[in-house]
């Protein structure tokens, strides 16, 4: 993958491993509590966007009087931004760090949700909801990443599997939601603020991590 890096054949490469299981006070050790519990809170938020948007996307659509076979074809574009989204901004969070484009894309997120409550027409339909795919599906996957390299090793998979665990209840949470406020029949603004906002309080969350205790900070540091 990178020829341009030689490599001695004595090189010794070292991966810290866990002795045993690891537990959520190694999670919560070396000051990272806080940031572990931002992260649950993004997990929990950008999990009930997913899911409520994936099951009421549809029935909205039908509602701002697009047809069910476009309604279809529109729910089809959250994944289709999702799928497309999520290498470029993998490369990105390469070049200008994962929380900077998680705060960047879930401000967006907040941004493109609103707009579906404007009348537009299908095409245009079409794209701001491949947007808001990539905005919410796209950047979960960069949560992860930035997860793996926010942790030491020997818990990272405590801390994400904690992560997923408290996001199932906002992907429990978010299609409820989404169908009481429809039984309520309040306005298209409303609906989807209410699929907006968790996408606000992510970015929230991501810019209050506390990066100065990450283990790759320290890495780097001990490295140096």
């Amino acid at each position: 993958l990178r020829p341009e890096i030689a490599v001695a054949d004595d090189t010794i490469f070292e991966y810290p491993k866990a002795q045993e299981k690891s537990s959520l006070i190694e999670v919560f050790a070396e000051k990272r509590a806080v940031s572990a519990v931002l992260f649950w809170i993004v997990y929990f938020m950008n999990i009930f966007m997913i899911y409520g948007t994936n099951t009421w996307i549809p029935k909205l659509m039908m509602n701002s009087g697009h047809s069910i076979n476009a309604s279809l074809w529109i729910l089809l574009c959250l994944f289709v931004g999702a799928l497309v989204a999520s290498p470029f901004f993998g490369h990105c969070a390469d070049l200008y760090g994962s929380k900077r484009i998680s705060l960047i894309c879930y401000l967006s997120a907040f941004v493109v949700i609103l707009l579906l409550c404007l009348p537009m027409n299908l095409y245009l339909t079409m794209l701001v909801v491949a947007l808001a795919g990539a905005f919410t599906m796209g950047t979960q996957n960069i949560t992860h990443a930035y997860i793996s390299l926010y942790f030491p090793p020997p818990v990272k998979s405590t801390m994400m599997g904690w992560g997923l665990s408290i996001g199932r209840f906002g992907g429990l949470l978010g299609p409820v939601a989404g169908g009481i406020l429809l039984s309520m029949h309040v306005s298209q603004f409303q609906s989807y603020l209410a699929f907006a906002v968790p996408a606000l309080i992510s970015a929230l969350a991501i810019f209050f991590v506390q990066d100065q205790y990450a283990y790759s900070t320290h890495f780097s540091k001990h490295a140096s």
